[in-house]
């Protein structure tokens, strides 16, 4: 055994040697969170309190200064949600890209805000949100924002971090590295199924992204992106390698997009708002999560023909009956001149037809068509979803 190796067992004996514990580790992370918010939010109602005093009446300020415990809550669940994305991803085996989702959920935090807004993350506290009567050109309100998503952020990957030296610690060390870099190379085969099923994730997202800014803030195109992307991701980074983790493809985003203060003053109209408003977010880790089964149905049906000419057939009867529903209720116009001149049942017996040819000659090219359906429907659905909203 070389020199190098020998020192590379060494380091792991002695890292083996310090026992980490992850759940003292998440415990003593979330503690130390809770206290920092709470004497930050004492400090922000002390000062919010002389700040409406001294400008109205103490009777006033009293009135007006409200309890710490709902913003604790408030911030307890974006942190929460960013620590259990880290942990689920340690422990499901992703040894460098566990920090992946909260990496980007603390950049997209940069573009939250309206016109005007200057780049800076978002803390996961509500603690850090300079107090009432803070000037507006006090370096409170940049200064703050950073050292606050530094803080939250570092203190809930923490217990990821220990789960992911607690795997690094404990995995056997390889004596040759090229042969690592040869693994990892071959592991990165490029798969056309793959490659289609990741291809359509990303249009899936798209479609989202574009149809929920046209929906909610037309005038600020994207402004949906910042939302959608980091459970996107996270659903792709868990994927399904682990399916007894996957109940945290629900949590994570319900948890980091989930108004609190609908349910802490509870009202019907506003906690069904509320629920109704994660869904998408949990749509998005959905498709993330969806890349490596669609990836593998993709590779089945291409050997299957008859199976696929058969979803041809039928994505192709569905994406006719929804252009007839939206060209007669005069929500789009049909592009294709060959339907135009002969009718929608013309085009159903002309995909048939070319399946049955590509069912006699290249059957394993008909999953291609059925991936150009699929993605097709994708864009119904997204028509309809607009078609209601707007």
């Amino acid at each position: 055994m070389s020199t190098a190796a020998l020192m590379r067992t060494e380091r792991a004996t002695r890292r083996a040697a310090v026992p980490l514990d992850p759940l003292r580790s998440g415990l003593e992370a979330l503690a130390l969170f809770f206290l920092v918010q709470t004497a930050l939010l004492l400090r922000s109602q002390h000062l919010a309190w002389q700040f409406f005093a001294s400008s109205v009446s103490p009777r006033w300020a009293s009135g007006m200064v409200g309890p710490i415990w709902p913003d604790l809550v408030a911030g307890v669940l974006p942190f929460t949600a960013i620590a259990l994305s880290g942990v689920v991803l340690a422990r499901s085996g992703r040894r460098c890209a566990w920090a992946l989702p909260a990496a980007a959920w603390f950049a997209m935090s940069f573009f939250v805000g309206g016109p005007g807004h200057v780049p800076h993350p978002q803390p996961l506290g509500m603690g850090w949100t300079p107090p009432a009567g803070t000037p507006i050109n006090s370096p409170a309100w940049w200064a703050q924002p950073w050292a606050g998503a530094l803080v939250d952020y570092g203190l809930a990957l923490l217990p990821a971090a220990v789960i992911a030296a607690t795997v690094a610690a404990a995995s056997p060390s390889r004596d040759d590295g090229a042969t690592t870099v040869v693994d990892r190379v071959r592991a990165l085969r490029v798969r056309p199924h793959a490659v289609t099923a990741l291809t359509l994730c990303c249009f899936f997202v798209w479609l989202a992204i574009t149809s929920s800014t046209e929906a909610t803030n037309p005038t600020q195109p994207w402004s949906a992106a910042p939302g959608l992307l980091p459970p996107f991701l996270f659903g792709l980074v868990l994927g399904t390698r682990r399916r007894r983790l996957l109940w945290a493809a629900i949590a994570v985003p319900v948890l980091f997009q989930v108004d609190a203060y609908s349910f802490i003053w509870p009202s019907a109209q506003a906690t069904a708002s509320a629920t109704l408003s994660v869904l998408p977010f949990v749509a998005m880790c959905a498709v993330g999560v969806a890349y490596r089964p669609m990836a593998r149905a993709f590779e089945r049906l291409r050997d299957a023909p008859l199976a696929a000419l058969v979803l041809l057939n039928v994505l192709n009867v569905a994406d006719a009956v929804l252009t007839w529903i939206a060209v007669r209720s005069h929500q789009a116009v049909e592009a294709n001149p060959v339907v135009r001149m002969l009718g929608l049942p013309a085009k159903i017996l002309l995909v048939a037809l070319i399946g049955l040819i590509l069912y006699r000659v290249r059957p394993r090219a008909i999953v291609w068509g059925v991936a150009v359906l699929v993605a097709v429907i994708a864009w119904h659905v997204a028509g309809l979803y607009l078609t209601a909203t707007v």
